[in-house]
């Protein structure tokens, strides 16, 4: 149901994911969702890094290919501002998982660092477009 809608209210236009694409994105899209459970349900010790804020970082960098990754799907604002929330409870989720585990710690700043990576990663989008456009 909730798939059926969001799939209505992306773009009609020829912009918009339809066909091998729509499937090439969902695919990705739980290629993403896969990796990083992986990434933030799996010990520290498998994927501890040397240097400060590295947590954050990388919780920004998987939350910026997920921004981006969303806008490739050229959906209109209303949809991409479900995205974008979808993405937020994501990240909530995450860190709702982290909490019960013993070798893990929610904290809000990752959670933060989920929402402004999102954001990032979609403005970077916007940025590359605007680009791309200007030099047609």
């Amino acid at each position: 149901m909730a798939l059926r809608w969001w799939m209505n209210a992306a773009r009609s236009d020829s912009q918009s994911l339809r066909g091998v694409g729509l499937a090439v994105w969902l695919a990705g899209s739980l290629l993403w969702l896969s990796g990083v459970s992986y990434l933030c349900l799996t010990p520290l010790t498998e994927l501890s890094l040397d240097f400060s804020y590295s947590d954050k970082l990388g919780h920004f960098g998987i939350f910026a290919v997920a921004g981006f990754w969303l806008a490739l799907g050229r959906w209109n604002s209303l949809v991409m501002c479900v995205g974008l929330l979808l993405l937020l409870g994501v990240g909530a989720l995450i860190e709702a998982l982290q909490a019960q585990l013993p070798f893990r710690s929610a904290e809000l700043a990752d959670w933060l660092a989920d929402g402004v990576g999102a954001m990032a990663g979609y403005g970077f989008f916007l940025v590359v477009i605007r680009l791309l456009g200007s030099r047609r």
